[in-house]
């Protein structure tokens, strides 16, 4: 005789399936190595960062500052949405105003980050909503300093 934990078990194995196959996954996250420095954004726009701002990365090389950040407001409540497996390095404007080579001084970065809440346009009802993020008012920027090449504005 069939137990109904055994039916429950099994149905949510066969959904879970097409799912787990299908996904790609990063070996390892951005932020498992290295030093980072966390800010928090309040609304979508561009950001000027000073190297006084942030003492964990002052001092280091230009070439090696890197910024990472989640684009795009909150994660959608459904469960069959695409949802990004890591942060993306975004582009960066390295001003290095004392021409050293060196991120320090007068030194400042500018880059275009999203805030926690974001426009979505419907094609349902033909106009365009604002969606307030439910549980936070910030969202995040990590900067770090690493060795590579990295992500920078076209000039």
């Amino acid at each position: 005789m069939l137990n109904i934990r055994h039916l429950i078990l099994f149905a949510i194995a066969i959904l879970a399936c097409p799912l787990a196959a299908n996904a790609q996954y990063k070996a390892h996250s951005v932020l498992a190595s290295g030093s980072w420095c966390k800010i928090g954004i309040r609304e979508t726009g561009i950001y000027r960062i000073g190297a006084g701002d942030v003492a964990g990365i002052a001092g280091c090389a230009t070439a090696s500052v890197a910024v990472y950040a989640q684009r795009g407001g909150a994660l959608s409540s459904e469960n069959g949405q695409w949802r990004p497996d890591d942060l993306a390095e975004l582009p960066v404007e390295v001003v290095d105003a004392n021409s050293n080579g060196l991120f320090d001084g007068n030194d400042y970065l500018l880059f275009f980050a999203t805030g926690p809440d974001k426009w979505s346009y419907s094609n349902d009802y033909a106009r365009w909503t604002y969606n307030v993020h439910s549980y936070s008012a910030l969202s995040y920027v990590y900067l770090t300093s690493r060795e590579g090449t990295h992500r920078r504005l076209e000039q």
